[in-house]
């Protein structure tokens, strides 16, 4: 008899468990990353678009006085929105005594392209020596395509004759962007 109850226990389960079913999907989902893209072009550069990531400066036979200045544009081109600024200068290769603390720094922002005088916006750093900047208030939020002109200044100070023949090499200004 208990052989008979569970042989018809078994066959209660095995047609209770029969049941129409049906399902969906999603096919065509996906995913893709955003970028964070960071470029520039200088006044000078004859291949726009190019990033050659070259020099701002190339000064020969300068004297206590004289200034040389760079004009260039600083262009995001992310998908996500960024933060983007001036991170650093680095000086490489300097004599001693060093050249790059009587070299005096100023960074100016522009509205327009070319850094023409009746498009300047603001000082943003001014006051030290290449050897010895600070931070500058050139962080800006960025969104794809946008861009701001920055010009950059080295002046040599007054200095005597301990200063002749000397140079400083592989100054790299470097721009950062971070994701927002």
């Amino acid at each position: 008899m208990i052989g008979g109850v569970l042989l018809a226990m078994l066959m209660i389960m095995t047609v209770s468990r029969a049941a129409f079913s049906d399902a969906t999907s999603y096919d065509d989902s996906s995913l893709a990353t955003g970028s964070v893209v960071l470029y520039n072009e200088d006044s000078m550069d004859t291949s726009p678009g190019d990033d050659d990531g070259g020099y701002l400066f190339q000064v020969t036979n300068a004297k206590p006085g004289d200034s040389a200045s760079a004009c260039v544009e600083i262009i995001y081109g992310g998908t996500i929105a960024a933060t983007v600024e001036l991170e650093s200068v680095i000086v490489g290769t300097d004599s001693t005594p060093p050249l790059a603390a009587v070299m005096d720094l100023q960074v100016d922002r522009y509205t327009a392209s070319g850094c023409a005088p009746a498009d300047h916006d603001a000082v943003v750093f001014t006051g030290d020596t290449l050897d010895n900047w600070s931070d500058m208030e050139t962080a800006w939020a960025a969104v794809a395509g946008d861009s701001r002109w920055y010009g950059v200044t080295l002046t040599l100070q007054d200095v005597g004759n301990t200063y002749q023949s000397l140079s400083v090499s592989n100054i790299d200004f470097q721009w950062i962007a971070n994701q927002a």
